[in-house]
């Protein structure tokens, strides 16, 4: 396994100071007998049901954690580079082309990127909420840009003669910090990716996509410029809930500003156009929030 890991860090290019920590991590595992029988059933699990789910696999990452004195963050991470062996083999059986078991990954290494932000270690702080379990049992896709799922719509919704119900089948879209623009070329490349991959389970249907996201708060309009690649991807979507956040200390808080909430104006940064819009509306009063969207 060490192998294997010394070869994924390599293949995706993680920092010398990253691959040094997780490498590290799996040394202390594999040398104390206990932690290296735990991750050996965890691996074993997953080889025979194709499946990991969060409520099970965090007590055991957090015992590894606690055995070797390394940080839950970094032990959660690195047992799911771990299961990533398997995953790979999960595509090749499946017929799934060897690309996609790459980008699939590719966001470990976005998951990172944030711990390292925020947190300053190398692991994840999100996989507590079962978030890497739709990449292990291969219903959760990335197709260029963007991350797609097929889920039940769970709402009602008609507009323009196409309608859906809660059980009605839509692609649901993630957008995974990449480092990249959220340009127009490249999501409208993913959407296009996605109805070709996606075609025979929605068959002569039109395919609906939904999002859920900070991406999507109507009062954008109000704080980003018209060309902003967030207001273009916004443009696309009927945005039918809005809601503001109980708190400015939640998720998007970080992830408009990379780095952990601060009520302290001059800690927030204004290094990007984005960060200097919103900590002029946050200045004024502002509250930051989320929609959700559909379009055809």
């Amino acid at each position: 396994m060490r192998e294997y890991l010394s070869n994924f860090f390599s293949e995706f290019d993680y920092s010398a100071e990253d691959t040094a920590e997780l490498l590290s991590a799996y040394d202390k595992i594999a040398l104390n007998a206990e932690t290296a029988e735990i991750l050996d059933g965890i691996l074993a699990e997953y080889d025979a049901t194709l499946k990991i789910n969060a409520k099970e696999l965090m007590p055991k990452c957090e015992r590894i954690a606690e055995l070797i004195s390394v940080h839950q963050y970094t032990t959660k991470l690195l047992v799911h580079i771990c299961l990533s062996r398997r995953l790979r083999r999960y595509y090749a059986e499946k017929g799934v082309d060897d690309a996609l078991w790459f980008n699939a990954m590719l966001d470990l290494k976005y998951k990172l990127i944030e711990c390292r932000l925020i947190e300053g270690i190398a692991g994840t702080f999100v996989a507590d909420g079962n978030w890497f379990s739709r990449w292990y049992d291969m219903t959760r896709f990335a197709l260029g840009r963007l991350q797609f799922e097929i889920l039940p719509f769970r709402r009602s919704y008609e507009k323009d003669g196409k309608s859906l119900n809660p059980d009605s089948k839509v692609l649901n879209i993630h957008i995974p910090r990449t480092g990249t623009p959220l340009d127009r070329e490249s999501v409208q490349t993913s959407y296009s990716m996605a109805r070709e991959f996606f075609k025979d389970e929605f068959g002569d249907e039109p395919i609906a996509f939904v999002c859920s996201s900070w991406l999507l708060f109507p009062e954008q309009e109000k704080i980003l410029h018209e060309k902003s690649n967030i207001r273009k991807f916004m443009s696309d979507f009927d945005i039918i809930e809005s809601k503001y956040y109980d708190d400015n200390n939640c998720s998007a808080f970080w992830r408009i500003f990379d780095k952990p909430y601060t009520d302290n104006f001059d800690e927030i940064p204004e290094d990007t156009f984005l960060k200097r819009a919103y900590k002029e509306y946050l200045k004024n009063g502002g509250k930051l929030g989320y929609g959700f969207g559909v379009f055809f």
